[in-house]
């Protein structure tokens, strides 16, 4: 896919000011800016951005014909709270400008911070009907294949239909992300090398502990062979004494976890604390841990010959 649009995320943006017909200017419900971009069709599918509802902005919205508009998640709650945006007039720039139709809505999207940024007042315009005083455009592709190797690609074939261009500048859209996504990036990789060798050595210690156990009890599981006990159920007894202290240390862990909470989300990227997915995932992970490590006691367990402990007492 491919797109023309007059900012960049990330890089460029133009403020605006917006108004509703008998109610002027809207931007005080909320707060910062109201901001404007000028797109051509299939930039809301070239960046990835959800219409939640209406349609996009498309190649036939051309300059001449009824003036359109697409406004974010934000402008839609605070603009016409509870009630259907689609088809209402929106004027971009001032109270004098015709008013435009609002034919979708689109997700909120950030502009220049990965961090969770403040309800922004966000609306698109057709590139053909974007004010004069925006004149700057940029080429957004979404290449079929790797990014990187189509650069030098896509900035040979625009050198040659424009060629009066002093220069090309060719880039992925990641690579002006990773200067703030690095830090999160190395922070997210180290915690998690943390929590494997966290993992690595709760198992080791669940194996040790149960080993010992079942050694000091190998007279015990014999006898209750002899009695009568099948092989399962000594399996199961010694299963337990490593499965149940992990699920139980698991819940007083999720417990904590929640409890402290506040103090972990400002670590978190892009994590919501206290999703039961991840609690579900994180528990799952002990507890299948415990369970392998009890898996080679276990084995020991069934080869126990009931008439050999018995002569050894």
């Amino acid at each position: 896919r491919a797109s023309l649009a007059a900012a960049i995320p990330f890089r460029s943006s133009f403020g605006t000011q917006l108004a509703l017909p008998g109610r002027g200017y809207v931007s005080a419900l909320a707060p910062g800016h109201a901001y404007l971009n000028a797109v051509a069709g299939d930039f809301f599918a070239t960046l990835g951005t959800a219409v939640r509802r209406g349609r996009p902005l498309l190649d036939s919205d051309e300059a001449g014909r009824a003036r359109v508009a697409v406004v974010n998640e934000t402008v839609a709650r605070l603009f016409w709270r509870g009630q259907d945006p689609l088809g209402r007039c929106i004027q971009v720039g001032s109270e004098r400008d015709p008013c435009a139709a609002v034919v979708g809505v689109v997700e909120d999207a950030r502009r220049n911070e990965l961090l969770p940024e403040p309800p922004t007042l966000q609306v698109y315009v057709p590139l053909s009907q974007a004010p004069s005083w925006i004149h700057s455009r940029a080429l957004f592709v979404r290449p079929a294949r790797d990014a990187e190797a189509f650069a030098a690609v896509l900035r040979r074939e625009v050198q040659a239909v424009v060629p009066g261009l002093p220069y090309v500048d060719v880039g992925r859209l990641a690579d002006r992300l990773d200067p703030q996504a690095r830090p999160w990036t190395a922070g997210a990789g180290l915690l998690s090398l943390f929590g494997v060798l966290a993992l690595v050595l709760a198992t080791i210690g669940i194996f040790a502990a149960v080993s010992s156990e079942v050694a000091s009890r190998r007279h015990e599981l014999g006898v209750r062979l002899a009695l009568g006990a099948g092989p399962g159920d000594a399996v199961w007894l010694v299963t337990k004494l490593g499965v149940v202290p992990a699920a139980v240390g698991a819940g007083l862990g999720l417990a904590i976890a929640l409890t402290l909470s506040r103090y972990v989300e400002p670590l978190l990227f892009a994590v919501r604390v206290g999703d039961p997915w991840t609690a579900a995932a994180v528990t799952l992970a002990l507890v299948t841990a415990a369970l392998l490590a009890t898996c080679p006691p276990a084995r020991r367990v069934r080869r126990i010959d009931p008439a050999t402990e018995l002569r050894a007492e």
